[in-house]
């Protein structure tokens, strides 16, 4: 079992190695889609994770995670071929709803087979660590493809990006199959399909740190995903071409890839990096220059700790049994939230894409008050140290 969390570090990588990600809005634009159009994309990816996100954490759960897992690098990689053969908005749009079931297989399916893999060795206490670690690597893998993604879609032409992402894609399965199912995991799957929902909501809804710690973890997810989605948009606006997109993607997530390394180390700061992380995507949605783009890559810095950790408390107090579709719930109710503003987005984007930047950043403050009106429950939410399993429930 312990080269299980040697083995989840590569793979995690291997899932971030993605040469495509860099370059995408550029060949979106480069076979005709306008902003609205890939507003309309993004809309689709959360469609499919908004219907997909609890039923995939329920099968990773009652089922077999390794399994699940290959399931959803199968379809990054079908995704991916798809992509790069599209010459219009229709075939990719179809693609990008496969990506959206890669995400919602391996979305809380990787964090709960650390979880279980450390406790069977007894070192479930270790989780905020090894976890940022892991995503950690998932980061560095986007980073560095991200620079080759941009060269090889200089050099090679766009397409190549999409069709190049298969070989890594080919070697994560090879290290998934030799994943073990973690015992502890298989001993705990016992329960009903309903009565599995209905303990995983009334488990996150029954504490008010735990529902401080929910809401929290929406509105930063809601800020964290327009911040990736549409990056390239951001980056364009900003003048950038293709290697220019690569470099500027590599430093949002090596940022996020220290945060995930340091999320432990700066747990007991975590509280008052909140706050900051509101300001500093408010910050760069206004300036329209290289300053701009130092709070944007702050902002994805702060994001992977104050997640990692959110993360944490949520693992630590939830049974193995329902342990992926928790963080699965959390990701199914921001996704209904996420798809209103992303349509808000989209027109916002077709005159300015900081507008639309502007706008998120007050829907995220919105949920960030939770922050300021309940912060004796965000104190108790066990972000500031290690919370003892069971002690929110």
């Amino acid at each position: 079992m312990k080269n299980n969390i040697s083995k989840l570090y590569l793979t995690n990588f291997l899932t971030g190695f993605v040469f495509w990600y860099a370059i995408e809005k550029l060949f979106l634009r480069s076979i005709g889609v306008s902003a609205v159009g890939i507003v309309a994309n993004a809309v689709t990816y959360i469609l499919v994770s908004t219907v997909f996100d609890i039923p995939t954490g329920i099968l990773a759960d009652r089922w077999n995670r390794k399994y699940t897992l290959m399931i959803g690098i199968g379809c990054l990689a079908v995704s991916s071929i798809i992509m790069g053969l599209s010459h219009g908005l229709t075939l990719y749009i179809f693609a990008t709803a496969i990506w959206g079931l890669y995400t919602v297989f391996t979305q809380g399916t990787y964090q709960a087979m650390t979880y279980d893999s450390l406790h069977e060795l007894g070192r479930q206490d270790e989780y905020v660590k090894q976890q940022g670690r892991s995503y950690g690597m998932f980061l560095v893998g986007v980073s560095i493809s991200s620079v080759f993604g941009g060269y090889l879609g200089q050099h090679l032409g766009y397409r190549s990006t999409y069709f190049l992402t298969l070989v890594p894609c080919l070697f994560n399965l090879a290290v998934l199959w030799s994943l073990r199912e973690p015992v502890f995991h298989k001993d705990t799957v016992d329960t009903k399909l309903w009565v599995h929902v209905k303990q995983t909501m009334h488990l996150l809804s029954g504490k008010q740190s735990l529902i401080v710690v929910s809401i929290l973890f929406m509105g930063i997810s809601i800020l964290n995903y327009t911040q990736n989605e549409y990056a390239g948009l951001y980056y364009i606006a900003l003048g950038f071409g293709s290697i220019g997109n690569g470099w500027a993607n590599a430093g949002k997530w090596i940022a996020g890839a220290l945060g995930r390394f340091m999320s432990e180390r700066l747990r007991k700061y975590v509280l008052w990096s909140i706050p900051i992380f509101f300001a500093s995507f408010l910050g760069f949605s206004v300036w329209r220059s290289t300053f701009g783009l130092i709070l944007f890559t702050i902002s994805g810095f702060l994001q992977s700790i104050i997640m990692t950790n959110l993360e944490g408390v949520v693992q630590e107090n939830v049974p193995s049994s329902i342990r992926a579709t928790a963080l699965s719930t959390l990701s199914f109710a921001y996704s209904i939230i996420v798809i209103p503003i992303s349509l808000v987005f989209g027109v916002l984007a077709r005159h300015d894409v900081f507008h639309s930047y502007q706008f998120t950043a007050v829907i995220g403050l919105f949920f960030g008050l939770v922050w300021f009106l309940r912060p004796k429950a965000v104190r108790r939410s066990g972000l500031l140290a290690k919370s003892t399993p069971g002690e929110l429930m």
